[in-house]
């Protein structure tokens, strides 16, 4: 997974022929800077410079067709 100053989140796959994209989405309106998945890998969450964190619901790296959102929260400017 990678997050580009554009707000996009691109998901990665590794194959038998080297590495090809699985998905692309725009998470956010500004530069991403955190991405992680759940130790469980039904969630991933990405955060942005300008406070915004998106929550997902996924099933693992199995199924590409559910990244399905959850919510976006705004942080408050001061946090």
């Amino acid at each position: 997974m990678v997050g580009f100053e554009t707000g996009i989140v691109r998901i990665l796959q590794l194959t038998d022929i080297g590495i090809e994209l699985g998905m692309a989405m725009k998470a956010h309106d500004g530069p991403v800077v955190f991405a992680k998945y759940s130790p469980n890998q039904i969630s991933l969450v990405t955060a942005s410079r300008n406070g915004e964190i998106f929550f997902f619901d996924i099933n693992g790296h199995l199924d590409l067709g559910k990244y399905n959102p959850i919510c976006l929260l705004q942080l408050p400017a001061d946090a």
